[in-house]
């Protein structure tokens, strides 16, 4: 696409992104496979029923009746069947990461070695390709190896909740637009530690900035969910691990600058999702940035067996008031 200075807006590095919004569905691949194979398919399928019943001579209440049917048992199926599709792709990608990254701590002269192979085979020197590899490590190893050795982008793989339920329904409930969704193998998903949440990955912290709750379109995307966890991992310092905000407008808050509740329960995402090995692991949560009230939430989780097997939050207090009480 010729580079567009209305698009770029003085910003090169935010180039990318908006070309991508303007003329790209790279990003929405897994719903576009969903919409066009479900619409072929129940076209095709409805289009026959109603034929069949029709060639019985059925009435015009009997046809209207087997045509809805039809279509509401066919778009399940299709549902179902595209999320165990893609479902078994993202665990293939997910088996594959989980060895190579083992790889990565265990050999990481080798695999470093390997990279520059690769780069070197695609007509780079052997010391620009030797640069390349050890900046693209120092970056993010997993996915750079993920990327250029197994052929897996961490920003735009298999996503078996997206495949069943395009993102475009939860982008416009938080005002941002689809491609803006999705961080690494993370998609959006509801979890609960006694109140349930939906959890929403977006790629960075301008995207977090950008979130706001669109009433009109909020019930469509998160029903009877409390609210919604908009979360990424770039950080303001490198000593926390998730940046968020927290909208919940059907409970009459628009925003909140710390939620403990949702913090507990997205000891269920990082399970899920990074599947940390067993053991203890601690997080740092910083929320309420953008309401000019930081806050930082301590995330504690025991993992056993590929499960949270406990989870505990702390954090500090701030005395935002005082008064006595006299009796």
């Amino acid at each position: 696409m010729k580079k567009d200075q209305s698009l770029a807006q003085g910003d090169p590095a935010g180039f990318q992104t908006a070309e991508a919004q303007a003329g790209s569905h790279a990003h929405r691949l897994n719903s576009l496979r969903a919409a066009v194979l479900g619409a072929n398919d129940g076209i095709v399928s409805t289009a026959s029923l109603i034929t069949g019943v029709a060639a019985a001579q059925a009435s015009h209440e009997a046809i209207l009746t087997s045509g809805l049917a039809g279509l509401v048992a066919g778009a399940l199926s299709m549902a179902a069947g595209e999320y165990v599709s893609v479902r078994s792709q993202a665990d293939i990608e997910a088996a594959d990461l989980r060895m190579e990254q083992r790889s990565l701590k265990r050999n990481s002269g080798e695999e470093l070695e390997e990279l520059v192979e690769i780069y070197v085979e695609r007509g780079l020197s052997h010391d620009l390709a030797e640069q390349v590899a050890q900046q693209l490590t120092r970056h993010d190893a997993l996915d750079a190896h993920a990327r250029d050795e197994l052929g897996i982008s961490l920003h735009n793989r298999a996503r078996p909740v997206q495949a069943a339920l395009p993102a475009d329904r939860i982008a416009a409930a938080l005002g941002l637009t689809a491609s803006e969704l999705g961080l690494e193998n993370h998609a959006a998903s509801a979890f609960s530690a006694g109140v349930s949440f939906a959890f929403v990955p977006v790629r960075d912290m301008k995207a977090v900035g950008r979130a706001r709750p669109v009433t009109s379109a909020w019930a469509a995307a998160f029903g009877d969910l409390l609210g919604a966890f908009v979360y990424c991992r770039e950080v303001t310092s490198n000593t926390r691990h998730f940046h968020a905000r927290m909208f919940a407008p059907g409970a009459g808050i628009v925003e909140d600058p710390a939620t403990g509740a949702a913090a507990a329960a997205f000891a269920g995402v990082i399970a899920k999702f990074d599947q940390p090995p067993g053991g203890s692991h601690r997080y740092v949560i910083e929320q309420g940035f953008e309401m000019g009230r930081p806050s930082m939430i301590g995330l504690e989780i025991d993992m056993d067996g590929g499960d949270a097997a406990a989870v505990r939050i702390s954090g500090d207090a701030v005395i935002v008031g005082r008064g006595s009480l006299d009796v």
